[in-house]
């Protein structure tokens, strides 16, 4: 093939030694480097663009008005095409190269498809102009085709046209091997897909407006594990489909663009789409915004993601490197079966059934807002019951479900648990503010594990019922109960620390290095004192709580 997609599958390697820059600029804040049996890594796609050159000069030269019913390709050569064709199509049966020209091309067929590639070696097609496909609504005389432009083999768009497709029987373009796109304009409707290819797509640059009554990019090939992959290189995307709007057999990358994607008319409201209780009311179909069965890697671009399911989603791993965001989704903002790894980016998730959620979560820096309906950042523990079913690399236990936090400015408003892990939670950077809950039954900070502080700056407000103390903090650390429920928009002040919840909470968790071991800090409540404490401890709690340190009620004074 000229055109391929290597996929290069990196070696598992330590957790620490993609913290090494953070450790040279962090160096007195102890980063967590290692996790038994997790890979964080998502495979990379290498795209080997390889040109091809055809002679030009020896062009055939075809006017599509004097065309009846079929044009017929049978060798190799470069074919020019003009004009109208209003009921045929264009059909390659050639072991060779063929590159097709359209330029400013009607072509409409009652019965079949548009462009049907039979056979070939690689198939080019270069836009020129504004071009019109229209298949018909149902298929004659053809087996196994399902698509507006058909190929049985690799199939390579490029040029800086336009290509308008109505796709009236299922699909929009197809190919049954490799699927490259480069540059153009691309207006597909389809009653199915919209972009389909078998063991690979591959999108350079480009602008597509896509309505697509089932998926809008996919690709299909679930047998070879160095198949199925879907890699995107700029481009804009405006997607509005039913089910899923990109999705990956395999694995996904995607290295910078503009997205603008709806799956299934959106976000619902709770009463029609998931509850409080995670049961879930929606329909089986898949309506995610961003889906592969492997790995995810996004390394810039910008999302504005408005979806029924999970806005991005993976089996596997999610690597965030770069980019922003904004999602707005019934289910949740950023899934992962294994894990999530944030290392930057600007991530506004303003609407969700669960933030964040995956078996093992770090951030290492970026800025991410979220509200949820039930829990902020939730390590699970589990495959995600709206996902493929799970082919991920390990099974997690407790003991490995971890949330890591190692920079970045976070912020989480949940009705659930604001940071929630089925298993342990690790501060060594960054500033996270939370707004928890303001029933008993949840907690701004939850855990079955511990909860370690070594560096960073945290501060929960919420409900008490639940809430934790930290178990180990190197750091001022004071989790302070109140007799009353406070409302919200009230200013908390400790030392330099200050804090404005936006919703009810009768206790609040401050940590902070400024914290100091032995010195006296007045605790403000909208700038009057409200009482005096000095710290003995790295880690104290004031007050009466259902749970301090993680077990037990316990505490000291009168709030």
């Amino acid at each position: 093939m000229n055109k391929k997609i290597i996929i290069l599958l990196l070696s598992i390697i330590l957790i620490g030694m993609g913290y090494l820059v953070y450790q040279e600029m962090h160096p007195n804040n102890e980063t967590i480097t290692s996790v038994d049996n997790i890979d964080t890594t998502a495979s990379t796609i290498d795209y080997e663009k390889e040109e091809v050159i055809f002679d030009e000069e020896g062009k055939v030269t075809i006017n599509l008005s004097e065309v009846n019913d079929v044009y017929n390709i049978t060798s190799t050569g470069v074919y020019y095409f003009t004009g109208t064709l209003n009921n045929g199509y264009i059909k390659v049966n050639t072991t060779q190269n063929v590159e097709i020209i359209l330029d400013n091309v009607t072509i409409t067929n009652n019965s079949g498809p548009c462009i049907y590639i039979e056979n070939a070696n690689n198939t080019y097609i270069k836009l020129i102009g504004e071009n019109t496909l229209t298949d018909g609504e149902n298929y004659t005389g053809f087996t196994d085709v399902d698509a507006c432009i058909f190929s049985k083999d690799d199939l390579i768009i490029y040029g800086e046209g336009t290509l308008n497709i109505k796709a009236n029987y299922q699909d929009g373009i197809v190919s049954k091997d490799d699927l490259t796109i480069e540059n153009g304009v691309f207006n597909i409707y389809s009653k199915d897909d919209a972009i389909r290819g078998k063991d690979s797509v591959v999108i350079e640059n480009g602008t597509f407006n896509i309505e697509a009554l089932s998926d809008g990019i996919k690709s299909t090939n679930d047998t070879d594990t160095d198949k199925g992959n879907i890699l995107i290189i700029n481009g804009t995307f405006n997607i509005k489909c039913n089910h899923d709007a990109i999705q990956s057999e395999n694995n996904l990358e995607i290295d910078n663009g503009v997205f603008n994607i709806t799956t299934n008319n959106g976000a619902k409201t709770v009463s029609t789409y998931r509850g409080m209780d995670g049961n879930s009311t929606k329909t089986t179909e898949s309506s995610k915004a961003i889906k592969a069965v492997g790995d995810i890697l996004i390394k810039n671009g910008t999302f504005d993601i408005n979806s029924y399911d999970d806005a991005i989603h993976s089996d596997d791993a999610i690597n965030i490197n770069g980019g922003e965001f904004k999602i707005s989704t019934s289910d949740d903002g950023i899934h992962a079966d294994n894990s999530i790894t944030i290392n930057n980016g600007t991530i506004n998730i303003t609407n969700s059934y669960e933030g964040i959620e995956a078996n093992y979560i770090i951030i290492n820096d970026g800025n991410i807002k979220l509200v949820a309906r039930d829990d902020g950042i939730n390590v699970s523990g589990g495959a995600d019951s709206s996902g493929f079913g799970g082919r991920g690399r390990t099974t997690n236990t407790s003991s490995n479900n971890k949330l890591v936090i190692n920079g970045g400015n976070i912020y989480v408003n949940s009705t659930g648990d604001g940071l929630d892990a089925n298993g342990s939670i690790y501060l060594t950077g960054g500033i996270v503010y939370v707004d928890g809950p303001t029933d008993n039954g949840n907690a701004s900070l939850d855990y079955d594990g511990s909860f370690e502080i070594t560096g960073g700056t945290i501060v929960a407000a919420g409900s008490s019922g639940m809430m934790q103390n930290a178990t180990n903090s190197n750091q001022g650390t004071v989790l302070i109960y109140f007799s009353n429920t406070i409302t919200g928009g009230t200013s908390i002040k400790i030392g330099d620390i200050s804090y404005t919840p936006s919703k009810n909470f009768n206790c609040i968790l401050i940590s902070s290095n400024t914290l100091k071991v032995g010195n006296t800090y007045d605790i403000m409540v909208n700038e009057n004192k409200y009482e005096s404490i000095t710290l003995s401890n790295t880690i104290t709690s004031i007050g009466n709580g259902s749970m301090v340190n993680g077990m037990g009620r316990g505490g000291r004074g009168r709030y």
